[in-house]
């Protein structure tokens, strides 16, 4: 149950939405993200009741821009099951090529490393190494293909029709998963949880959902959706404060505690 606490604030970090079908070129879009170095701590609570804590992390340095969020359940979860996650990925902001996408998950059963390595815009080759045991795969995709932080820069830096539907294709692990987004709009919410003026905030809120594929491209019959709520802050950096998860026994989420930049 508590991997989907970790799950939300991974989707997050890979459901940044592309506002065009086109092919993404740098001179076609002014830039609104201002590459700002920043470390944000976000309480990840499932019912209102606080079960994991995290850091998100963003570094730019040159041309390369990247992020990094480490996470781990609460000491009290953790008597009941443990787990620890690492997330990492690098862009060139100049063109908007992923360079790389990582993670490293360590529960109470299994440890677990992915490495995704990105040859051009249809191409990654992927590493997996689960319990010692090491795979290896080939992701070739007639669709142009993101790694979560390349989708991140592409969204900070497009404007988007409310109400309307978009949809681009992310890898994860070694599948890809065609991610339909829709941009609700502005509106301000309270972050503190007992309504006091300092916790309000501007945010966009996008509304996703998630589609396994197979490999030909196709959506996966049976598949269960993966839906989930973000709002992300329309100032500076602009990163999500808050993001919800339903479940059949409640709600998960991931809501931004402090930041400093």
């Amino acid at each position: 149950m508590y991997k989907k606490v970790f799950f939300a604030i991974f989707i997050f970090i890979i459901t940044f939405y592309v506002p065009s079908y086109a092919d993404i070129y740098v001179a076609k879009y002014k830039n609104h993200l201002n590459y700002v170095d920043f470390q944000a701590r976000y309480v990840f609570e499932f019912n209102g009741m606080t079960v994991a804590k995290g850091t998100l992390n963003g570094k730019k340095s040159g041309d390369i821009y990247k992020i990094v969020f480490d996470g781990k359940v609460t000491k009290l979860i953790s008597l009941i099951y443990k787990l620890k996650e690492h997330i990492e990925g690098s862009v060139d902001i100049l063109n908007y090529v992923a360079l790389d996408y990582k993670y490293h998950q360590t529960t109470s059963k299994r440890n677990k490393f992915v490495d995704i390595k990105f040859i051009d815009g249809h191409r990654a080759r992927v590493s997996i190494n689960k319990n010692g045991e090491r795979k290896h795969y080939s992701v070739d995709s007639k669709y142009s293909i993101f790694s979560p932080v390349s989708l991140y820069i592409l969204f900070m830096n497009n404007d988007a029709k409310i109400e309307k539907e978009y949809y681009r294709y992310v890898i994860v692990d070694h599948s890809l998963y065609r991610v339909d987004i829709k941009n609700l709009g502005q509106t301000t919410i309270n972050l503190d949880k007992l309504k006091r003026k300092k916790g309000l905030k501007r945010v966009i809120k996008i509304e996703f959902t998630f589609n396994k594929l197979n490999k030909n491209g196709t959506l996966k019959k049976n598949n269960k959706v993966k839906k989930l709520d973000v709002w992300i802050s329309c100032s500076d950096p602009k990163i999500p404060v808050l993001i919800e998860s339903q479940h059949i026994l409640g709600v998960f989420s991931a809501r931004l505690q402090s930041i400093t930049f």
